[in-house]
């Protein structure tokens, strides 16, 4: 929010539940779930179903998000859970999951709009997490001191347009500033 606060941004899109405080005019875009994927031959993981068990005794690989390298959102509600998990790797990105996890037997968290969009890149799964994680919702933010959202994509119906063009990409017209995510495909890894 700093980008819009500074004027280096006219509209950014990120999750409402970073910035659920905002006082900027906003549209959520899309929500999102939380999985869990794994390597799609993990020896420890078997079937289709993640028992709490198996998620705590394996190894997991997280990623970090922003310049103060906080946990993504599902890791660190996990962590304010109480549950306790052997933290192996961590990452800055999560477009670099699935890749790290082919032949390994960590576990990582993962969200649903992604993990179908890399389906087919490698040979990961994806499971229903053995635990309750809060889904995420993509939301448009602008600064109308700026100008009007109209203005910047040139069109009054800029959310429908967001919704089927903005697929895999966080849109930030801040200088240089382009961060991947997802929001299309139905498959799992």
């Amino acid at each position: 929010m700093q980008l819009l606060k500074t004027g280096h941004a006219d509209f950014v899109i990120e999750p409402r539940e970073l910035f659920s405080d905002a006082r900027f005019p906003s549209q959520v875009l899309f929500g999102d779930r939380w999985l869990c994927a794994v390597d799609a031959k993990n020896p420890y993981v078997r079937g289709n179903r993640l028992t709490m068990k198996q998620y705590l005794q394996l190894p997991h690989l997280v990623y970090s998000i922003g310049t103060d390298r906080q946990l993504n959102l599902a890791d660190q509600h996990v962590g304010q859970s109480g549950v306790r998990r052997r933290i192996d790797v961590t990452i800055e990105s999560f477009l670099v999951v699935p890749f790290l996890l082919e032949g390994t037997v960590m576990i990582s968290l993962i969200l649903e709009r992604a993990a179908r969009r890399l389906a087919g890149t490698t040979r990961v799964r994806t499971l229903k997490p053995p635990l309750r994680l809060p889904d995420i919702h993509e939301t448009l933010y602008w600064h109308l001191a700026i100008r009007p959202i109209r203005d910047i994509v040139g069109s009054d119906s800029v959310v429908p347009q967001l919704r089927r063009s903005c697929s895999f990409v966080r849109l930030s017209k801040a200088r240089n500033l382009h961060q991947r995510t997802d929001n299309s495909g139905q498959h799992p890894l």
